[in-house]
């Protein structure tokens, strides 16, 4: 059945929209009938025969295309989703009855309108909520049912039920309500709590999980709710919005590992502070729709900004974050610009359009084995598309310009973060060349960030949820992690610094082994580990070797010169840059590059001009 329902899913959307259509049109004949045998006391099987009922179903299509009907994620509807079909039908019923009354058709009732069309919206209705029904309560309960878990719920409200219903009531515990005046009370049969009662419940109950039903953005707000669970070993969810796409991850995948699991972390983030930044300032955030961009305009978007031009040059991205703000239902500005940092001309319309005051680089291709052999895109887009934003920063006398880097761009050995870190230094260059004019900017480096396009704990879940061997480079590679919503609020709140041309890295803890993470994750799930000594275990671990351009361990600076900032967990190092003679004539050189599409001559660049850069991987093509 789950195979079904994956099939149904996946279908193509024109296709789905076609099966609903016939489904429509089908009702709609078989209403045509139906009101016309009732009104004439007998089966009316001449209907078919009446030109008017074709003119009808041509009537009606248009109208649901044009009010939405067909575009609605089906298996999402609720009782909006009813009253757009009322509404659509109500346009056809008096469209259909005026035909009727000024064309005169002989021996055709005139209350045809009229009943055919309390019948048709029945029948339409009924079919997508039966459609819902048995998707949400059967398909998907299916599942969580074999998984045997109890669902404690947070919140009390229209989201926290329409979770519930999705889930299915049967796997429901109850409901934990801040309101004290609601303890006791019932949600289709379910027992409302108290936030005092949470230790009593966790004690003398089996609760699987906690699913946290709110549209707070807050992260200090969000851990401390958490913790009340944790101690427990509940694993916590949090869902903002039910079209949220992490949404169906949550409630289809209740038992996957997520960076809660992995992370033992908590950072505190001042977002007050913060606020008074960002509120009622204009912001340009690029790359937004990747999974940094699109936090940092989650977050931004809760402090209040008086608009956020939101650029990225993936109209999928682009389409994806605009369904999530505006399900946000935050009243922002936002502009949606499907751009690449690449085009100066199309940069250079939004700074003049927009004017933003504070501007976040986050747009970069990040991918280290794709840029090993995709040299001109690295440096298109890594190097020259964060000239191009910095230089209308200038240009246009912005505020703060903030450039999200990498550990990767600390002794390179990868075209990825060789080609950041020719980006750090020549953010570095403007910065201390214009050190009189307004623009500060900032540079913050990080590393890993679980959760994000790439990351190994999605891998491992996809492996380990199809009882697949875990695949690891190498049993001693480690990395920095760190929760994606904490990097960037400690981005936020670097950029409250004002000291203009430093680069900033965060507190990303202790490195950890990626070996470490699978074992975590295999006991999690409850499998055992196939080894030597236990040759019928459940996972086994197959390492790969290091793929091209890939680093054992990362680091985070170059010097030992680090200083402290006023936030404990972001640091600030002075690392060299270029001359700014020097960087303008790079520039040019790297621009002959792309137009000459010469990857011979880039790397050479990189190689001469970014310290420490080592690479043997990389096959030049021309």
């Amino acid at each position: 059945m789950n195979n079904f329902k994956s099939r149904l899913t996946l279908l193509p959307r024109k296709l789905k929209v076609f099966i609903v259509l016939i489904n429509d049109i089908t009702f709609f004949y078989l209403s045509s009938f139906l009101a016309l045998s009732l009104r004439f006391d007998k089966f009316f099987l001449e209907f078919y025969n009446q030109p008017i009922i074709h003119v009808g179903v041509l009537i009606f299509i248009p109208i649901f295309f044009y009010t939405g009907l067909y575009s609605n994620i089906f298996r999402y509807q609720n009782f909006s989703g009813l009253f757009k079909i009322s509404q659509s039908i109500l346009i056809y019923t008096l469209i259909i009855t005026l035909i009727l009354y000024f064309s005169k058709i002989s021996n055709f009732p005139r209350s045809f309108g009229v009943v055919q069309s309390l019948i048709f919206f029945s029948f339409v209705s009924i079919s997508r909520i039966l459609f819902v029904s048995i998707y949400n309560n059967f398909l998907i309960s299916e599942k969580i049912q074999k998984s045997k878990l109890s669902i404690l719920i947070y919140g009390v409200n229209d989201l926290s039920t329409e979770v519930a219903n999705k889930i299915g009531f049967k796997n429901i515990f109850g409901f934990i309500s801040d309101d004290k005046s609601k303890k006791n009370e019932k949600v289709n049969n379910k027992k409302i709590f108290s936030v005092d009662d949470i230790n009593e419940i966790c004690k003398l109950n089996y609760i699987s999980h906690v699913i946290i039903c709110n549209k707070k953005n807050n992260l200090n707000y969000n851990q401390s709710l958490k913790k009340k669970f944790t101690k427990f070993a509940i694993r916590v969810r949090f869902i903002d919005s039910l079209a949220n796409e992490l949404f169906l991850d949550t409630y289809k995948n209740l038992n996957e590992i997520n960076l809660d699991d992995i992370l033992d972390r908590e950072i505190e983030i001042d977002y007050n502070q913060i606020a008074k930044t960002i509120n009622n300032k204009r912001i340009l955030i690029t790359g937004a729709g990747g999974s940094i961009g699109s936090e940092l305009s989650n977050q931004i978007a809760n402090l209040k900004p008086d608009s956020i031009v939101l650029v990225d040059n993936s109209e999928y991205n682009i389409y994806k974050l605009e369904i999530e703000l505006n399900n946000l239902k935050i009243n922002n500005k936002l502009f949606f610009k499907l751009v690449s940092v690449t085009n100066s001309k199309e940069i250079d319309k939004i700074f003049k359009l927009y004017k933003p005051q504070i501007v976040f680089h986050a747009a970069a291709y990040k991918h280290v084995p794709i840029l090993e052999t995709n040299l001109i895109s690295a440096c298109n887009n890594n190097i020259l598309g964060t000239y191009y934003v910095l230089k209308k920063c200038y240009e246009y006398n912005i505020e703060k310009f903030v450039l999200i880097s990498t550990d990767k761009a600390v002794r390179p050995t990868n075209i990825m973060g060789a080609s950041k870190r020719f980006a750090e230094k020549i953010s570095m260059t403007f910065a201390h060349n214009y050190k009189n004019l307004n623009t500060e900017v900032n540079i913050v480096r990080f590393g890993n960030v679980i959760g994000s396009t790439g990351s190994v704990i999605p891998r491992f879940n996809e492996q380990l949820k199809n009882k697949e061997n875990i695949t690891i480079t190498h049993p001693d590679i480690t990395r920095y992690f760190m929760k994606i919503s904490e990097a960037i609020g400690l981005v936020l709140y670097s950029s409250t610094i004002n000291n203009s041309g430093n680069i900033y890295f965060l507190n990303m803890g202790k490195p950890i082994k990626i070996y470490d993470i699978a074992m975590k994750m295999i006991k999690l799930y409850g499998y055992t580990v196939k080894n030597e000594n236990l040759p019928n275990g459940d996972i086994g671990i197959t390492y790969t070797g290091l793929r091209k351009g890939e680093k054992m361990f990362e680091e985070l600076f170059y010097s030992d010169h680090v200083e402290t900032t006023f936030h404990k967990d972001i640091y600030l190092t002075n690392d060299n840059f270029f001359e700014y003679e020097k960087a303008i004539k790079l520039i040019e050189n790297l621009e002959d590059c792309v137009t000459n599409s010469d990857e011979k001559t880039f790397l050479n660049l990189l190689l001469n001009n970014i310290e420490d850069f080592k690479n043997d991987s990389v096959k030049i093509s021309n």
